[in-house]
């Protein structure tokens, strides 16, 4: 039986790992320490409703692939 985060020994090598990225983290994010902690994926919050704009949503998508994971933009309503 497995815990409720357990994963079958078979299936644990296709695990990817991301981080959830926010105007909190600012655009000077060390990517390359991202991709060396074996980082697969970003979600960046780029807007929250209608309201709100990240002011570095793009420094952020775009450095993350000079590290090349993949980044995702993400919006919360």
């Amino acid at each position: 039986m497995f815990g409720r985060f357990a994963m079958p020994e078979n299936r644990k090598e296709h695990v990817d790992y991301g981080i959830d990225i926010s105007s909190w983290q600012g655009s000077a994010i060390d990517w390359n320490a991202v991709k060396s902690n074996n980082i697969s994926f970003a979600s960046v919050k780029v807007t929250e409703a209608t309201g709100y704009i990240n002011p570095a949503a793009t420094a952020q998508v775009d450095g993350s692939g000079s590290a090349s994971p993949t980044s995702r933009a993400a919006s919360w309503t």
